[in-house]
């Protein structure tokens, strides 16, 4: 919460802020709150998590970035069969994200029950 305090201080134009991870994401929601600039400064998180939908349910938070960890696991694997079996692959192996917000996040509720 002290860096997101320090942040919101230092640039009092302050639009937004990105947290990355869930402890970064509440240190962001209390600064906000803390200097009560709710409704001029918006808050992104990377990783849903059980908090993060409790702070988007409340406006805190605007969206998240969701990974893919299924997805990400079942590429990897694909990845590892396809090297053993002699054949190359992609450098890089892109897996989306998805930005949930209030339209979408009852979807991924049951996930943090």
């Amino acid at each position: 919460m002290t860096a997101a305090e320090n942040l919101i201080t230092g640039n009092p134009d302050l639009t937004a802020i990105y947290a990355t991870g869930e402890p970064a994401l509440l240190g962001a929601i209390a600064a906000v709150e803390n200097q009560g600039r709710q409704k001029d400064i918006k808050v992104f998180g990377w990783d849903l998590t059980a908090k993060a939908i409790s702070g988007i349910d409340g406006g805190y938070v605007t969206a998240v970035l969701q990974q893919d960890p299924e997805k990400m696991g079942a590429e990897a694997l694909n990845a590892l069969n396809a090297i053993t079996s002699g054949k190359t692959v992609p450098k890089t192996i892109l897996v989306p994200a998805t930005v949930v917000t209030k339209a979408n996040v009852d979807t991924y509720r049951s996930l943090f029950k």
